[in-house]
């Protein structure tokens, strides 16, 4: 299901993302925890590996943001 992503006053700009991030890898584990097909559970294993790097990618992101809006 798509959702709208949307900033909100005092949100961050990658805090949307995170929230869909988090969403998705939930959303795939939770798909993955019964699959008996090994081919797609291994398809979604590795899409798992790349949401969760771009996740802790966003996280560091935002991280530094707030950090350097913090010394301004």
């Amino acid at each position: 299901m798509a959702r709208a992503l949307f900033l909100i006053p005092n949100q961050s700009e990658t805090e949307p993302a995170v929230i869909w991030l988090k969403d998705e890898i939930k959303r795939l584990e939770n798909d993955n925890r019964w699959e008996p097909d090994e081919v797609v559970f291994r398809q979604r294993q590795g899409a798992l590996q790349v949401l969760d790097a771009l996740l802790t990618e966003t996280e560091k992101a935002d991280k530094n943001y707030r950090d350097l809006k913090n010394n301004e």
